[in-house]
């Protein structure tokens, strides 16, 4: 083996991969004390990648779970104890879930003003927007 570098066992190999997968591949290269680069390299190999992804795959699994438990225990605690914790805890198994199965982690809404006006208002609204238009004009 060349001076200067280091040999891992597949367990350690094994345990920084899962870890990357949970965090991510700084956090998992700093907690191990190895350098990033190797970490990615680990994450390329085939066998590795295959348990990272199988390892995401039994954490989405997991998440859901927990988040389905959370609800259930929040459902029951509700009238003793104050939820805002077990909210939290709901909130965040559902995110991960979603994060980790590749689910929508957001949610975006577009609406229009003028959206149920029939044309006359539309109208007024136009001209109202255009004699403001043209005043801020003769003002500047």
């Amino acid at each position: 083996m060349p001076e200067g570098q280091r040999h891992y066992t597949r367990k350690k190999k094994v345990a920084v991969v899962m870890a990357a997968a949970a965090s991510s591949v700084l956090a998992a290269a700093q907690e191990a004390g190895i350098n990033e680069s190797t970490v990615r390299y680990w994450l390329k190999d085939p066998e590795l990648a295959s348990i990272r992804d199988r390892t995401r795959e039994d954490m989405a699994d997991e998440f859901r779970v927990a988040a389905h438990l959370a609800v259930a225990r929040l459902v029951a605690l509700i009238p003793t104890m104050d939820a805002r914790d077990l909210t939290v805890l709901a909130s965040m198994s559902t995110d991960k879930s979603q994060l980790l199965s590749g689910g929508a982690t957001s949610r975006t809404e577009t609406r229009t003003l003028t959206d149920g006006w029939d044309d006359h208002e539309r109208g007024a609204l136009k001209d109202a927007i255009d004699a403001e238009l043209a005043k801020r004009e003769v003002e500047a």
